[in-house]
């Protein structure tokens, strides 16, 4: 049977579907429960229930499962499910959309090929003569070209004989060359650009100045051999420092995963090698790791972390190794061994091994008590000569929740150690804390816990018994979608101490985020047994054309520490010249009447790309760096000796 219509009314499209969704169902072409209906509207529209054919002219919209696919013409082959679409196509799914002269897409394992296409997947816009969606994980495009730059002649582009796309993780590009304009710059036979926030992308070579470095230039390239391995290697040369090379990796192969580091530098100061090696892997999913840390000294993370990793894996360690073994033994048991042993500037330690059992939370019968127990032994030997068979532990927390806003919340441990030094010697700890636990609605919690304790901490190079403490643990917060507050600390019970010199470890942390442009912050941290603060507060007001950021900030330890700090934020200044946006951020020490720093930002906006020049006045300094906007990391920088 064949029609044809003209779509003059709505409701005769309600109508149309119904009756093909009929016709398919009584003519056997959907075969089960779980095929999706298909959606159709055209100018004309044809559907062929011997063939199973449906075909579309003028104003073609498909919709099928996620997918949406607009264009001049279209033909539908029910039984295989495959469609094919001409004339100023538009497939619309998760991944994004796809624009082009004509497509071909099979409905059911959600692929397809696109002629003479465009697409934009955040955030790098792809043009080539095939594009191709093999899932929602993995596109290819024949002589493509990729860039952040939306205009039809874009500022910059790398152009590749094949773009092997994935989604969130990398492109893997063969045949590559980046272009500034239509000036080729360099090319590479095969280049991995990493799209995963975090990791390090040294595409584009960088060369400065600065008063540690000296005069510098780095320069890395990624790589991806297999789709489940990752890697980069950089080289930099620093004149005061001398030259340093690395590499980084990552692997996951769906049952074991993990990452490696190499990181060597030829300290011309030292007239030393110096290196770092890092290695940690597991089975995914699982607690089980075998981790190795080495470093020529206990220095290296200090000098170069900032160079070749975040500065907050500064350790003082100088040897770590680590194999951790972990496996459940039944519904709510699990066992976990442990071998480690590290070396740093106050001595070595190893613990051969360290064993644990330990359960998930259980309910005996129908009341309302929930415990979890643990069982912990281990051998631990310091500095090769004493030797502790420490963290001993056997503990069991039970919890009764008399209703869904009150319970008791406790836990009891008992701890024996023996320890070899000097002369044999047994040490027997404990801990264990009851007290009322209150939560409301989700947003209001409170503890109150008596606590007394008196153990050996693990990693200890301590050589006498542990002292009894009693104490009392508090913690209160509020959280709703305008207001985060918290406020924890603990007050010694025994002490001869005046009573305000009891508490220790008090910490408040207040936001507040109302729905409008203000928003205020404050965190404060007291240890008034180690006579210390800390304290931070702003209030950051942001608008349209301005922003204005105002706070202190106060530290008392040995001496007092307290400053003003200010922003002043531009982020839109529209000129006959472009656009641009302005930053002026400064600090005062009021102890001593002096700035600590001031710096102004100008930046100067190039649609994908921005210029900017930082100065920084107190020590004076002059930064210069071009970078692109969707990756920042991805620039160039130059630091002038002006000054």
């Amino acid at each position: 049977m064949k029609f044809m219509t003209e779509r003059f009314l709505s409701g005769f499209y309600v109508f149309l579907f119904f009756f093909i969704l009929g016709a398919l169902f009584s003519a056997g072409i959907v075969h089960s429960e779980e095929s999706m209906p298909i959606y159709c509207e055209a100018d004309h529209l044809e559907y062929d229930k011997g063939k199973g054919m449906i075909e579309g002219w003028g104003n073609v919209e498909i919709e099928y499962a996620d997918a949406r696919i607009s264009a001049d013409y279209i033909h539908v082959n029910i039984g295989s499910e495959e469609l094919q679409a001409r004339g100023n196509i538009s497939f619309f799914s998760r991944t994004g959309k796809i624009e082009g002269d004509s497509i071909v897409y099979n409905m059911k394992s959600k692929s397809g090929i696109a002629e003479n296409a465009s697409t934009y997947i955040p955030p790098l816009y792809y043009r080539g003569k095939k594009i191709k969606k093999i899932s929602e994980q993995e596109f290819n495009i024949e002589n493509g070209i990729c860039t952040t730059c939306d205009l039809k002649k874009p500022h910059y582009r790398l152009q590749a004989s094949r773009l092997n796309i994935y989604p969130q993780e990398r492109i893997v590009a063969l045949n590559v060359g980046l272009y500034i304009g239509s000036i080729p710059v360099f090319y590479l036979p095969v280049l991995t650009f990493p799209l995963r926030k975090g990791r390090t992308s040294w595409l584009v070579p960088s060369v400065g100045y600065s008063l540690d470095k000296g005069w510098y230039i780095q320069a890395g390239y990624n790589y991806s051999y297999r789709t489940w391995i990752y890697g980069n290697l950089f080289v930099q040369y620093m004149e005061k420092k001398g030259l340093g090379i690395g590499s980084e990796l990552e692997h996951s192969t769906g049952r074991m995963e993990g990452t490696t580091s190499l990181y060597y530098v030829k300290d011309v100061r030292r007239d030393t090698d110096r290196y770092k090696v890092e290695f940690k892997t597991g089975a995914e999913g699982s607690n089980s790791f075998v981790y190795l840390y080495l470093v020529s000294d206990a220095d290296f993370d200090r000098e170069f972390g900032q160079y070749f990793g975040p500065p907050s894996n500064w350790v003082r360690r100088k040897f770590s190794s680590y194999i951790c073994y972990s496996t459940p033994l039944g519904k709510s048991l699990n066992f976990q061994m442990d071998i480690k042993r590290e070396e740093s500037k106050e001595g070595t330690f190893s613990s051969f091994p360290r064993a644990s059992l330990y359960s998930s939370s259980i309910r005996p019968c129908k009341i309302p008590l929930y415990i979890n127990w643990s069982a912990t032994a281990g051998n631990y030997y310091i500095n090769e000569n004493r030797y502790v068979f420490l963290n001993n532990w056997f503990n069991i927390i039970p919890g009764l929740m008399f209703t869904k806003i009150f319970g008791i919340t406790s836990s009891l441990g008992i701890q024996g150690a023996y320890y070899n030094y000097d002369r044999d010697r047994f040490f027997y700890g404990y801990r264990a804390k009851i007290g009322p636990r209150f939560r409301w609605n989700g947003y209001f919690l409170s503890e109150f816990c008596y606590n007394i304790d008196s153990f050996m901490p693990e990693d200890t190079f301590a050589e006498n018994a542990p002292v009894q403490s009693q104490y009392i643990s508090s913690l209160i917060s509020y959280t709703d979608r305008m207001v985060e507050f918290s406020l924890t600390g603990d007050y010694e019970l025994i002490s001869e101490k005046y009573i305000w010199d009891r508490f220790k470890r008090v910490r408040l942390d207040l936001l507040i985020n109302p729905a409008g442009k203000i928003r205020f912050f404050n965190s404060t941290k007291y240890h008034l047994y180690e006579k210390t603060s800390y304290s931070l507060s702003y209030i950051n007001w942001v608008g349209k054309y301005i922003g204005v950021k105002f706070g202190t900030q106060h530290f008392r330890d040995s001496q007092t520490e307290l400053s003003l700090t200010g922003e002043i934020d531009f982020p839109r200044i529209d000129t006959f010249l472009g656009k641009y946006r302005f930053v002026a951020s400064a600090s005062f020490d009021l102890m001593n009447n002096k700035f600590d720093n001031a710096d102004f930002i100008l930046t100067r906006d190039l649609h994908c790309w921005n210029i900017s020049l930082f100065y920084r006045a107190i020590k004076p300094e002059v930064w210069l760096r071009a970078e692109i906007k969707a990756f920042p990391e991805a620039g160039i920088q130059f630091h002038p000796t002006i000054f």
